[in-house]
C-alpha cells in the first residue's frame, strides 16, 4: 500500500470523510473538516508513525489553522477592552448613582465605542490550507517545509 493511501486512511479515520472522498489536493481543513484538536491530533499521528519532524508546522500552526479568522491575540486584546470597559461603566455607574440597567448601558456604549476601530484594525487572514499532497510529501522528506 502507498503512503499516500496510508495517509488518506488516516484522516478518512479522523475526520469521518469517506476515503474515495479525500484526493491529493483535498485540503485537509476546508475540505474534509479536520480543525482544532482533531488536526494536531491527525499530525500526532503521522508524525509518529512516519517519524516526519513537524517542528516548522507546529511553528507556523496560525497560519494553516486560525481561531475564526482572528488570531488568538485578537481575541485577547477583545477580551481586554470588553473586561476593562465593564470596570469602567460599573465604576461610573457606581459613582452616578445609575443603577444596574444604567451601568450596563454604559458598558454596551462603551465597548461599542472601543470595539469600532478594532473592526479593520485586527488581522483578518484566510488560513493558508494544507492539502493531502503536502502531507505526504513531508512523510517523503521526513520533516515539514
Amino acid at each position: 500500500m502507498s503512503v499516500e493511501r496510508e495517509i488518506r486512511e488516516l484522516i478518512a479515520q479522523q475526520s469521518g470523510v469517506p476515503l474515495l472522498r479525500i484526493h491529493r489536493d483535498s485540503r485537509i481543513a476546508e475540505d474534509l473538516g479536520v480543525s482544532g484538536t482533531d488536526a494536531v491530533d491527525l499530525f500526532s499521528r503521522i508524525s509518529g508513525r512516519y517519524k516526519v519532524d513537524l517542528t516548522l508546522l507546529w511553528k507556523r500552526w496560525d497560519r494553516h489553522f486560525l481561531a475564526g479568522g482572528i488570531a488568538v491575540r485578537g481575541y485577547v486584546l477583545i477580551f481586554a477592552i470588553l473586561a476593562a470597559t465593564a470596570f469602567l461603566a460599573f465604576w461610573l455607574g457606581d459613582t452616578l448613582h445609575l443603577g444596574d440597567a444604567g451601568a450596563i448601558l454604559l458598558w454596551a456604549m462603551f465597548a461599542a465605542m472601543a470595539l469600532a476601530p478594532l473592526r479593520h484594525a485586527l488581522p483578518r487572514r484566510k488560513p493558508v490550507p494544507i492539502r493531502v499532497q503536502e502531507i505526504t510529501e513531508a512523510v517523503a522528506r521526513g520533516r515539514w517545509q
